[in-house]
């Protein structure tokens, strides 16, 4: 079908391009082109920062030439190095080199692809560009382009001053431990490098081992009491067939251990005295006082059984205080009355002849006017101390198994041995130091006694007192 002209003449096709003989390229259909990314259809001003025109959207969006101001003078151009994720060879925005040649195949008078999203809207006006010279306090705001991003805390651009810290207010918070070095005023692009970081605090000391806690008690005595410490809160009471059960290691009072050559701080006593004649080596003008409510043994026992070789009874002492168990005091107590004590006659006729006559001549000897020795205080019966001989003085008292077996038949519990030590006679300042102990032990107790042979023998004993 023919068409006709405006004015009815018919129509008559224009002559070839003189440029060849080639058909004409052929149009490219309008194919379904992915839609660029938000970003491309963005328009941005000559410092690269997004414009927001106030007309409506879906305007063809205008993208500006200029270069970045974040790439270096010397960046060699890359033409065939892609600036998006579009294929090469498409010249795109921001991007030296020259202008790209279009594919073959394309005519030469070929303006674009058409614009798919254009609208009836025409471009934003032009926003006027931004000044040229920043001061040196803030770096010229720039936004960087999409594949040349830099490093966070990086410096200023090329050529720029470095900045120096302004009264601005403070970018976000400052960390916990700011050290007192740090500029609360400073921007983000106070340097080159983070700020520095507070100093750590010093290590915590590593907790105590056990060991270490075990050791304290060897190597001190702070959470340690003495084990013969007087009172009734200082360890328990047992009795003596409890602690045999439970075998416990029975340890006597130093106080009360025999003499030795280092120990200079021991109870010297003559038995055929009372114990008010007692005294300590360290006090010798003193009755002794220091030490008589201890306890006698550790563990502290309700009661202690005593034997000797120089007589063939057993002493029982028996505490008087059942909290506090039998203390130094009681031990002396309880064999001065013992010792008190008379003989029966069936206990005198069994022994020997041999020793007969060793207990008459002590009989004797003790109700003499010597003064090493009571007197007619001690009355006309045979006593238990009589028994003793020459051996008088207290030698201590000590752990023997073994004799304790010899005597008994067997181990008994809480059972001692009573060291008896000969006498020998007092010098002129042990005479003197007794005879002030006398008078003062009889000015406290109004010259009465403490034992029933005490009491019976006072009468008796008037001469013998105005010789002492």
């Amino acid at each position: 079908m023919l068409y006709d002209t405006p004015d009815g003449g018919p129509f008559i096709p224009p002559l070839p391009s003189p440029e060849g003989a080639n058909p004409p390229p052929v149009l490219p259909t309008n194919r379904q082109e992915p839609a660029p990314s938000g970003w491309a259809h963005q328009p941005r001003t000559p410092s690269h920062y997004p414009v927001y025109p106030p007309g409506p959207p879906n305007i063809t969006p205008f993208i500006p030439t200029a270069p970045s101001l974040h790439t270096t003078p010397i960046m060699p151009s890359r033409p065939d190095a892609p600036g998006s994720y579009y294929a090469p060879p498409v010249s795109l925005p921001n991007v030296y080199g020259p202008p790209v040649a279009p594919p073959p195949g394309m005519p030469t008078d070929m303006t674009g692809y058409p614009n798919v999203a254009a609208t009836a809207w025409g471009p934003p006006p032009a926003v006027p560009p931004p000044p040229q010279a920043w001061p040196p306090q803030h770096p010229p705001p720039s936004a960087y382009t999409t594949f040349q991003q830099p490093l966070p805390n990086g410096a200023p651009a090329w050529g720029l001053p470095m900045g120096y810290h302004t009264p601005a207010a403070a970018w976000g918070m400052p960390p916990p431990m700011m050290t007192p070095y740090a500029f609360p005023a400073a921007t983000p692009w106070m340097g080159l490098t983070n700020p520095p970081l507070a100093p750590q605090p010093p290590p915590q000391a590593a907790p105590q081992t056990d060991t270490a806690r075990a050791n304290i008690r060897w190597t001190s005595s702070v959470d340690r009491m003495d084990p013969f410490t007087e009172g009734p809160h200082y360890g328990p009471v047992l009795e003596p067939f409890l602690a045999r059960v439970v075998g416990a290691v029975i340890k006597i009072n130093p106080l009360l251990a025999p003499p030795g050559d280092s120990h200079e701080d021991y109870l010297r006593w003559n038995m055929l005295f009372h114990t008010s004649n007692c005294y300590r080596t360290t006090d010798s003008r003193r009755s002794w006082m220091k030490g008589r409510k201890a306890p006698a043994t550790y563990p502290r026992l309700t009661y202690v059984r005593l034997v000797s070789r120089s007589f063939p009874w057993m002493i029982q002492i028996v505490a008087r205080d059942k909290s506090v168990g039998v203390t130094c005091g009681e031990i002396l107590d309880g064999i001065s009355g013992y010792l008190y004590g008379d003989v029966a006659k069936r206990e005198y006729g069994n022994v020997s002849k041999s020793l007969k006559r060793q207990i008459w001549m002590a009989y004797q000897q003790n109700r003499s006017t010597d003064p090493n020795v009571p007197g007619g205080r001690l009355g006309e019966a045979l006593k238990r101390l009589d028994w003793l001989g020459n051996d008088t003085r207290f030698g201590g008292l000590v752990v023997n198994d073994e004799f304790i077996k010899e005597i008994c038949g067997d181990v008994l519990p809480a059972t001692f041995e009573l060291k008896c030590l000969p006498s020998y006679p007092l010098t002129q300042q042990e005479l003197h130091d007794q005879q002030l102990r006398q008078q003062a032990a009889r000015s406290r107790n109004g010259s009465a006694s403490r034992s029933p042979a005490h009491s019976g023998s006072e009468r008796s004993s008037a001469r013998s007192e105005e010789i002492e």
